[in-house]
């Protein structure tokens, strides 16, 4: 015997196709369903101004197919808690319904529909409403992907496969309920933004792809997941496993490159995938995130209402308004949409040249001399210009603020600036403006890393030897040069080191070749610029100073004369944390001067403009006496300082470590001999709370240094945590 139903289930290309596989149904054909003008086109219903719903009318035979296992199938083919959404497709044409011609079919969909209802722990969206009419599609929507088989299609191949088996028995009526079919469901391993070394699995009702955003529940809390991977067979017995709460579309999908570099964090620096997910949404993202999505939902609500005003019979000068009203609602709409499957998206995300660059390009390129930031310019452009994003990363606050300067005028609206000090919605703006793919220059510290580049061309790190650029707490403990460049991996893009004095792991790099040396790095270097061997500052001897009586309190006689000589402000920089004392000897040393008082992390944070004297105070303080990286640490320190102020005056006790008497030559052999990184890799076990180090693993760089490293991960007592490349 055969009977009708008519199935709305998103675009009707893919659903015709997938109602075609399952055994029993006779007939298909597309149309569309319960709108409210006379012989619509696809043209008019595409506005969504017709109230139609894409719609497959199926024809079955009910002795082969029962009515209550096509509903099933059909529900496996669709997301039930997503309104007027499917896949890619959205818009009231593509909202989901099941319209009967015969009343006693309702029971049968009732009990399907109440089930699924259940198991999902959510409500459902679907319509099951008598079909008021029905008018079929133009011809070439008919049998669309027989026709055109590379066609679009928002159903997968897995699905296909399912409905062609869904039916398989002859004479089967004795069916399971859905939530024993184990090919009725999609097994998912979804990320929470917690810690877990392990990675929980939930089933869907339709497959979701790596980087959807899913709601689900764990324990009693209820978390924004992120789809990790689909199973081909779950992991713990089917009943064990629970649904999810929802599909969160509203949400924007994590990409590829995110997920791969979630994966680079986790693995490298020995976290889990759930704190990196934790880093790079956190809660206050999130938050602004499900603003901007009940924003979106309550305009399309209007939107909904003013369609349906517009479906009645109004005068011209009423029609007309609404008319404006509903076109005003749908511009607001666009505003917060940016459809990754746009003409748009696809052209920006398109190179313009895609050859393969020489071998010496594709290395990261180590910048030196003074000019270094003004030869990123050239590069930002060159990448913009070809189509591509690119990234400007800096330690400090400060330093973005100094570059934004720089950049602001050669690159306009392209540049996007993303720190803390930003607003919510200035950095849900840049991400936005990265997921369309626009070519878009940013511009900001380490946390800038996490955002959703499309495609990601260049990498400028400025200041690379900075020791800011190292998370501390909590995880992941990334090292934000090392993390960027491993980006740059992933996303195939070029890469630029900035600094005045390179790291040891930079320069070591360039001698084994994996780095490149620019050749602007040769000549002499210019004012404000300064390199291993040369020291741009004047070194006080503290331990000099006091045996000739030269000390008057905390300043040496040197110190108070080039202060005093100085035309302009000077800036001092302290390493203890009590400024008070030292106020009291500045006013009897130097009443009615402009002298301020600041600490290091505060220079580099907020900078010090039109400083004309900067002097450090007591210099040892901010290098770790007893740490193989201090003599490091010292030149680094001064190229730092040297950028702040024409004239730089430190205190020492050390003096030898702030003279650049010691290359990069002798400090690397002297780290070789040792055993100490670069040449080898720093792993310190420490207390979780205080940060105490209980134990140091120097582990050779060799094939078998991820397995050394997870083995000490495994052997962690509780109460403490690894510090993968740590600085301090």
């Amino acid at each position: 015997m055969t009977k009708e139903i008519y199935l709305a289930a998103g675009c009707f290309w893919g659903a015709e196709h997938y109602l075609k596989c399952v055994r029993g149904i006779v007939k298909t054909e597309t149309g569309y369903a319960n709108g409210n003008i006379s012989h619509p086109t696809y043209r008019e219903v595409y506005t969504d101004r017709t109230g139609y719903a894409e719609t497959v009318h199926v024809v079955y035979d009910s002795d082969v197919l029962g009515l209550d296992r096509l509903i099933q199938v059909y529900f496996k083919a669709i997301d039930p808690t997503s309104l007027n959404k499917q896949g890619g497709d959205e818009g009231t044409r593509y909202r989901t319904g099941i319209y009967y011609t015969d009343p006693e079919d309702l029971p049968a969909i009732r009990k399907i529909y109440d089930r699924v209802a259940g198991e999902l722990k959510a409500p459902l969206v679907v319509e099951v409403k008598p079909l008021k009419n029905f008018y079929r599609a133009e011809e070439e929507h008919q049998d669309y992907l027989d026709k055109n088989p590379q066609g679009y299609c928002h159903i997968s191949p897995a699905l296909m496969e399912f409905a062609r088996n869904a039916n398989e028995a002859a004479g089967d009526t004795d069916y399971s309920p859905l939530s024993d079919m184990t090919a009725a469901r999609t097994y998912i391993q979804v990320l929470l933004p917690v810690k877990l070394r392990w990675i929980p699995t939930y089933a869907a009702p339709i497959a979701l792809e790596p980087g959807r955003r899913v709601c689900v529940e764990l324990g009693k809390h209820r978390y924004d997941g992120v789809v990790w991977r689909e199973l081909e067979r779950p992991d713990l017995p089917p009943e064990r496993i629970q649904n999810i709460v929802a599909v969160q579309d509203e949400l924007p999908a994590v990409t590829a490159e995110e997920l791969r570099f979630w994966e680079f964090l986790a693995g490298y620096y020995l976290c889990t995938l759930g704190e990196v997910y934790k880093a790079a949404y956190p809660l206050l993202k999130l938050r602004s995130e499900q603003t901007a999505a009940d924003i979106l939902a309550r305009l399309r609500e209007r939107l909904a209402k003013k369609e349906a005003q517009l479906a009645g019979r109004h005068g011209e000068r009423v029609l007309a308004r609404l008319t404006a009203e509903r076109d005003a609602l749908a511009k607001e709409i666009a505003a917060y949409c940016h459809s990754e499957r746009s003409e748009e998206s696809r052209s920006f995300g398109k190179p313009q040249d895609d050859k393969k660059g020489s071998r010496e390009d594709s290395k990261p390129l180590v910048l030196t001399a003074a000019s270094r930031r003004e030869e990123y310019i050239p590069a930002l452009r060159e990448t913009l210009t070809a189509g591509r994003q690119a990234l400007v990363l800096t330690p400090e606050i400060a330093f973005c603020d100094r570059l934004e300067a720089l950049l602001a005028p050669e690159f306009g609206a392209q540049l996007q600036v993303f720190h803390s000090g930003r607003t919510p919605v200035q950095r849900r703006a840049a991400a936005e403006r990265l997921r369309r793919g626009a070519p878009t220059l940013i511009l900001g510290t380490r946390s800038a890393l996490f955002l959703p580049f499309r495609p990601l061309g260049l990498v400028v790190v400025d200041e690379e030897q900075d020791p800011a650029y190292k998370q501390a707490d909590p995880a992941p403990r990334y090292h934000g040069r090392d993390a960027a460049i491993a980006l740059a991996g992933i996303h195939g893009a070029r890469v630029l080191l900035g600094a005045a004095v390179p790291s040891l792991e930079t320069l070591l790099n360039v001698r084994l070749g994996k780095y490149a040396l620019a050749g602007s790095c040769h000549p002499e270097p210019a004012e404000g610029s300064a390199s291993f061997g040369e020291s741009p500052a004047e070194v006080i001897d503290l331990a000099a100073e006091r045996r000739k009586n030269g000390i008057v309190g905390t300043f040496s006689r040197k110190l108070i004369e080039a202060i005093r000589q100085t035309d302009g402000p000077v800036l001092l920089i302290r390493g203890w944390e009590k400024p008070e004392p030292l106020q009291e000897e500045i006013a009897a040393l130097f009443p009615e001067r402009d002298i301020r008082v600041s600490t290091l992390n505060a220079l580099k944070r907020e900078g010090a403009p039109d400083v004309a004297l900067l002097a450090v105070l007591q210099a040892d303080a901010l290098v770790s006496r007893d740490d193989f990286r201090a003599d490091e640490r010292a030149a680094q320190l001064l190229g730092t300082l040297a950028q702040f102020a024409p004239r730089v005056v430190i205190q020492t006790a050390v003096p030898a470590r702030f003279d650049g008497s010691r290359g990069p030559d002798e400090l690397l052999e002297e780290r070789r001999q040792f055993g100490f990184p670069p040449y080898t890799r720093l792993v310190e076990v420490r207390r979780q709370g205080s940060g105490e180090v209980l134990a140091r693993h120097f582990l050779a760089r060799d094939r078998e240094l991820a397995a050394r490293k997870a083995a000490l991960l495994a052997a962690l007592t509780p109460g403490t945590y690894p510090d993968v490349d740590p600085l301090d």
